[in-house]
This record gives structure tokens, sequence and C-alpha cells, in this order.
């Protein structure tokens, strides 16, 4: 069983392209079974808020979801700047199996003790969380993998799982995986596969990246400093492939079959790879694999 974690979607009327039905048709095509969906992530603006009952927009993803509770996993997020742990108290009533949070782009540090109320909330509710990490986004260093410890230590019972496995700096976030019980590395959009993508000087500004050959829309940040598979292999071997968890950010991927492929293509055991690709979010959503 595949599971694509780390999926961002909004109502069909604000975008049908980025709507569960497209991630649902997307699924489909590439032969994945169930997927983890996130809503908008505050702050954002009135004309998003609008498409939401009662301007909530974690009540929208569970009703998203459903009609496709089979396949369609709700996780929600809360405002840091209003009362978040109220939030997470009504996400985990409606039905969300944990929070996808944005330091970065939220304006917040791991270290902030105004949020210690906030993250014992979610260890009292049992509530994991994702966090964005890495040097990407605005403020990049304040998800440096020493933060991700230093909470990690603070709340022994808070499940964290580390996005993007703070892309660059995959030892010192793997290192602190391997000591913390409840840490977690995701694998988003960051496993090279050169000879599938071309350079281009300048994208996004100044930022260098690389393009998909067959489809410019598929973008990576320079490929040089992401992982290498045999990299990920050697990880997997020392720290456990129960620490390691496939995820897709899409839409802003949509050939997902890529890092599905590479996966599959190393030299793990079959379980190994089963856990990536799917079984330990799943424990970690308290879901059964099947």
């Amino acid at each position: 069983m595949i599971v694509a974690n780390h999926c961002h979607v909004v109502p069909e009327e604000r975008s049908p392209e980025e709507s569960p039905r497209a991630l649902l048709r997307d699924m489909d095509r590439l032969g994945i079974d169930k997927a983890v969906l996130y809503p908008p992530i505050p702050p954002f603006s009135d004309e998003t808020r609008k498409f939401f009952p009662d301007g909530d927009q974690n009540k929208w993803v569970v009703e998203a979801c459903r009609d496709y509770e089979d396949r369609l996993i709700p996780w929600g997020t809360v405002d840091i700047r209003g009362d978040p742990v109220t939030e997470a108290e009504e996400a985990y009533s409606l039905g969300c199996r944990g929070l996808k949070m944005h330091p970065q782009m939220q304006g917040f540090k791991l270290d902030d003790p105004k949020l210690d109320k906030f993250f014992e909330k979610l260890e009292d509710l049992s509530m994991p969380v994702l966090f964005h990490t890495g040097y990407h986004g605005p403020d990049p260093w304040i998800t440096h993998p020493m933060y991700i410890d230093y909470l990690s230590r603070k709340h022994p019972k808070l499940v964290i799982i580390m996005e993007h496995m703070s892309f660059p700096f995959y030892t010192e976030a793997a290192t602190v995986a391997a000591h913390r019980e409840n840490v977690y590395l995701g694998l988003a959009k960051i496993l090279r596969v050169d000879h599938l993508f071309k350079v281009v000087k300048a994208r996004k500004g100044e930022l260098r990246v690389q393009v998909l050959e067959e489809d410019e829309r598929e973008y990576m940040l320079p490929q040089s400093i992401c992982l290498p598979p045999d990299k990920l292999v050697d990880f997997v071997k020392t720290i456990g492939a129960d620490k390691f968890i496939w995820g897709a950010d899409w839409p802003m991927s949509r050939r997902l079959d890529i890092y599905i492929k590479v996966i599959e293509n190393l030299p793990l055991t079959e379980e190994e790879k089963s856990l990536i690709l799917g079984k330990n979010i799943l424990r970690i959503c308290k879901l059964q694999f099947t």
C-alpha cells in the first residue's frame, strides 16, 4: 500500500486543479491508495476563507474527506496568532489526525515559551504535528534540527515529523531522529534524481533550480544539495526504516511516480519500503495498514 503524506488541497470552487477531486484523479493514475490532506495554512486571505464552512479550514478538510474516508485522511492546522490550544482541541474533535505547521510562513519559533501550552495540549491529545523544516522559505534557520531536538526533549510525548528532512541538514536531522523516539523524518520532494532534470539558471528570482526534462512545471531546488538515494539507504540502515515517511508535497509536485519509483528501486527489504511508503504514517495516524 502506498500512502501519500503531505498533500495540500483547497476547495474546488477556489481552484479545481488543487482540489481533493483532482488529487484523487492523480492517486488513481499513479496507483496511490491513500493520502493525508492539509487545508490551507493560516494566515490566509479572506478570499480563501470565504470557501470554508464558518471560515474554519479544519471543518472544511474533514468534510472534504468524509465521502472518501477509505482513501483520504484529514489533518488540520491552527492560527498561531489566535488561540492555538482551543483550535487544536476543535481540530481533534472534528476528526483531524494531526496538524501541519509552517514556522517560517506562520512566523513562530519552536523554542518560544508562549507555545508551551499548545504543545502540551497536543501531547495530551496524542496529536502528531508535522513541521515544514529546512533551508527554503522565509527565515529558514528557525527550523534547523537543533530546534526540533529542543522541542522533542521539552515535550517527549509529542510526535514530531521533520518534513523535508530539514533540507539540506540531513545528517543533523537523522542524528536527532536517531536519539529522539518521538521524531520522524519526512521525505517530501528532497530525493535526488539528477538524470531526470535539467538546470535552469534562474527561476523565482535568483534561485537556481532544476526542472524535469519532460515537464518544466515539476521543479526541484538544486539537485546537488538534495538527498542522494544511496545516502537515504545509509540512513535507513543506520537508524531504521520506521523513522522515515514519504511525502508528496502535492500539488507543488505532480510527478509523484518519480519519487515512488526511486524508493521502490532502493536496495532495501520489501518491509522497509512498505514502512517508508505507507505503514509509518498510518501508524502515526492510528490507522491500520491493510
